[in-house]
């Protein structure tokens, strides 16, 4: 199973300056934090203290392992809850490393369900590695590594250099609940989950989202996934992976619960939902070349804050699974723009647009949707008619570029066309958008089609589109863009790398090129297109 996460790497030590050590007679480990890459397991002086002090690692001696042991098997997960003080079962993963690898890895992950705290976030990691963590021993029952949770999780990698020669080992685990009589009651439980396995981690947080959001509007939101590789696995294993990916949606309060264990796989699973599987559908799109999937969110509130988390199960009979990280998303106010998605001619567009008046009522969103759509494809018929005048099936050497394609000209222009004449809706202020009035849209011609209820602002069309035509298009249709800042401002935006929110709206799978200096500038206006080569004028 790939690793979806980077994790922290426990490497054991097995060797001295001459030879392998017994890893029986292993009385340290080395820990490395989180983000660093493995040290080399070849030969090392066993100086263990000296080598600990240098890197003061949290070792803590114990005379030896007390109370109960139990055997644990591979990827077997271990349910415990603690009361304060109460001594915990010694759980313990026998293993035998084989003879044919060089490095054996086991790996332990671990994720809390519970805290018996209200407020995890005012506590310090130190105060809460004093009451809440794991014990791990390796072999040896003299030292053991503290395991600490983040964010109600923890993981580390065992390593074993064995030079092909087959080893006995131990792992053991024990979780510890501290008692103090000021902070805790009898009644109180610290309940967590954990398994060892030489397969895979059991237990993942990823620490991206695995869906971007697309956009919302009062009462909806549209995730779309990444990009599935038909290449690796067959379209059919995704079309199946799909019940896999599961989806929780927390309000503020909801989220505020889960505060300290939103990495883990067993607080995020055992949550209330305040969305139903049923109000959310499941998509699958190759709009953009490739394949996705669409999780379309709905019966959200307007104008609210909500937390998305999305994780996948292993399937297979496994349990456990991935966490990956919170997304938030605020619906807009109510009344002003409507999410659409799914067009048949435009089928890039998956974004909220101004609502009107004579659709309001319109819940499965179809006939504003239609509207828009079949608008997009009708003025396209004048440039299909055009581009049947380009010698598109020409030797390269002898088309209207050694690059470019008719089919790339078709999808640049494609693409700005519907994100021209479907306009991007935000209810937000912002410096990017443009103000628009209540019945106010970029051309009479829109103007006559849709009636927005109330003020709206306009994302507007990234200048990248329309630089796409230049790049893609015959040099005969004379496609030009503004060449001041100015001008461009009237009708386009920029797109900016480091804002947390889209500053133009992009439709397609084209390379955006958010920098500071080099924007070639576009003069495409709004009200016509005029192709001097095969002098059509399209009027909008």
């Amino acid at each position: 199973m790939k690793l979806r996460h980077q994790i922290n790497a426990l490497l054991l030590a097995c060797t001295a300056t001459s030879q392998l050590l017994d890893p029986l007679d292993l009385e340290y480990s080395a820990h490395l934090e989180q983000n660093i890459q493995p040290m080399n397991t070849g030969p090392r002086v066993r100086n263990s203290h000296l080598e600990l002090e240098e890197r003061a690692l949290p070792i803590k001696h114990d005379d030896a392992l007390d109370g109960n042991v139990v055997s644990i098997a591979d990827l077997e997960i271990q349910s415990v809850s603690l009361r304060p003080g109460q001594e915990s079962s010694i759980y313990a993963f026998d293993f035998t490393t084989e003879t044919s690898n060089f490095i054996t890895s086991f790996y332990l992950s671990a994720n809390v369900g519970e805290y018996p705290i209200d407020d995890v976030k005012s506590w310090t990691a130190a105060e809460m590695k004093e009451y809440f963590g794991m014990r791990f021993y390796v072999n040896s029952t003299k030292f053991s590594y503290m395991e600490t949770f983040k964010e109600g999780y923890t993981s580390d990698i065992a390593y074993f250099t064995n030079k092909l020669e087959a080893l006995d080992g131990v792992l053991y685990v024990q979780p510890y609940f501290h008692a103090n009589s000021t902070l805790f009651n009898d009644t109180d439980n610290f309940v967590l989950e954990f398994a060892i396995s030489e397969a895979h981690i059991a237990f993942q947080w990823d620490n991206g989202t695995m869906t971007n959001l697309v956009d919302a509007d009062d009462d909806s939101a549209v995730f779309l996934s990444s990009v599935m590789n038909t290449t690796v696995q067959p379209e059919s294993y995704w079309l199946n992976h799909s019940s896999s990916i599961h989806v929780h949606v927390f309000d503020i309060e909801g989220y505020r619960r889960l505060q300290g264990l939103t990495r883990s796989w067993l607080a995020v699973t055992d949550s209330v939902p305040v969305v139903e599987d049923s109000s959310i559908e499941r998509i699958f799109t190759t709009s953009k070349g490739e394949l996705q999937e669409q999780f379309v969110i709905s019966g959200l509130n307007a104008s609210t804050v909500y937390y998305v988390i999305f994780t996948e199960s292993f399937g297979s009979g496994e349990q456990g699974g991935v966490v990956y990280s919170a997304i938030e998303i605020v619906t807009q106010k109510e009344g002003s723009c409507e999410l659409i998605f799914g067009l048949d001619f435009c089928d890039n567009v998956a974004y909220s647009v101004p609502q009107s008046y004579e659709f309001a009522k319109d819940k499965n969103r179809t006939a504003l949707k239609l509207l828009y759509d079949n608008y997009a494809s009708s003025v396209y018929q004048n440039f299909s008619y055009a581009m049947q005048q380009i010698s598109c099936d020409a030797e390269s050497d002898s088309r209207y570029s050694p690059i470019a394609t008719c089919q790339d000209c078709h999808n640049s222009y494609k693409n700005w066309l519907c994100g021209v004449l479907i306009p991007r809706c935000a209810t937000t202020p912002n410096d990017y958008f443009m103000a628009r009035s209540a019945g106010e849209m970029r051309t009479e011609q829109l103007s006559s089609m849709i009636n927005p209820p109330s003020d709206w602002y306009e994302v507007l069309p990234c200048i990248d589109m329309c630089h796409a035509i230049v790049r893609d298009c015959p040099s005969d249709f004379s496609f030009s863009c503004p060449q001041d800042s100015s001008s461009i401002l009237q009708s386009y935006s920029y797109w900016d790398d480091d804002s947390s929110f889209d500053t133009c709206n992009n439709v397609g799978n084209g390379t955006m090129t958010a920098t500071s200096s080099g924007r070639k500038s576009v003069k495409l206006g709004w009200g016509h297109l005029l192709l001097l080569g095969v002098c059509w004028i399209f009027v909008f």
